[in-house]
């Protein structure tokens, strides 16, 4: 392939991957944006992760923020388009030619690496040599919305972004399981920067459950940079003595009261 094809391939790919993510933030985090803070926001007021509220300007700088974060986050991706043309990165386009259970094992162990990727890079962003100029942008969102899932600096955008490139450079993945883990990474992205915490009260004591990061855990990392650190799990931050030593309390004071609790009566107006 010459170098106007590549030039042309890089583009144009470019320009639709930046497309579908934007779609993709803007359906995902855009909608549990409206849901939790504008439609039910009094209805899910006792599962908020803080009682202080956001101005509206911080908002604004969340979805700006992360529109452009989401074209650097990118840019790895765009970038590695001639390794697959020549072969040097592989992805299996046939979602029959791989087993059921090797898509699941794949999409499993996707995610672990992505965690140990997310965990080690964000608390190496976090030192204070680079910290202004990495992750400090973020920050910024002491209260974090949804609207801040990619809320990223340029610099972090790229690191973020490398992962998925860098993974198929070793090991072929199928499309199908790329295009559910992207989906899972905005999901999740949503999740952890929602504000509330939708999880049962049981989670953060059970046997599994307490090594799944959660809207709470990632919320009091935005409160104190110090703990905290991964995102899909809270494992390594266990292992390495960064997880904040009040989580699990925290935890279960933000979610004393059941996500659907019911509702007192509304008061009769003619009833003095």
């Amino acid at each position: 392939m010459d170098d106007s094809n590549i030039l042309n391939e890089l583009l144009t790919n470019g320009g639709l991957f930046v497309g579908r993510s934007w779609a993709r933030y803007l359906v995902v985090c855009g909608g549990a944006f409206l849901l939790f803070w504008v439609v039910f926001a009094k209805r899910f007021a006792h599962r908020r992760c803080q009682s202080t509220i956001p101005e509206r300007k911080v908002l604004v700088a969340e979805l700006k923020n992360s529109l452009l974060g989401i074209i650097f986050f990118m840019v790895p991706s765009v970038a590695a388009i001639p390794l697959y043309f020549t072969g040097h990165l592989e992805l299996i386009v046939d979602p029959a030619a791989t087993s059921p259970a090797i898509m699941v094992l794949s999409f499993v162990l996707f995610v672990i690496g992505a965690d140990a990727w997310f965990y080690w890079t964000h608390r190496a962003m976090h030192d204070s040599r680079i910290y202004r100029f990495t992750h400090q942008l973020h920050h910024l969102s002491e209260q974090p919305s949804p609207l801040a899932g990619y809320s990223f600096a340029i610099l972090e955008a790229l690191v973020l972004g490398l992962y998925l490139p860098l993974v198929l450079l070793v090991v072929p993945i199928n499309r199908a399981v790329l295009g559910a883990f992207v989906l899972f990474f905005s999901l999740v992205e949503a999740y952890v920067h929602l504000g509330f915490e939708i999880l049962p009260r049981w989670v953060a004591r059970s046997r599994i459950g307490k090594y799944l990061g959660t809207s709470v855990f990632h919320n009091m990392h935005h409160e104190n940079g110090a703990y905290n650190f991964a995102v899909y799990f809270t494992w390594w931050d266990r292992m390495f003595g960064t997880i904040h030593p009040d989580y699990t309390e925290r935890y279960e004071q933000v979610t004393a009261e059941r996500l659907f609790r019911r509702l007192p009566p509304e008061p009769d107006p003619a009833k003095p």
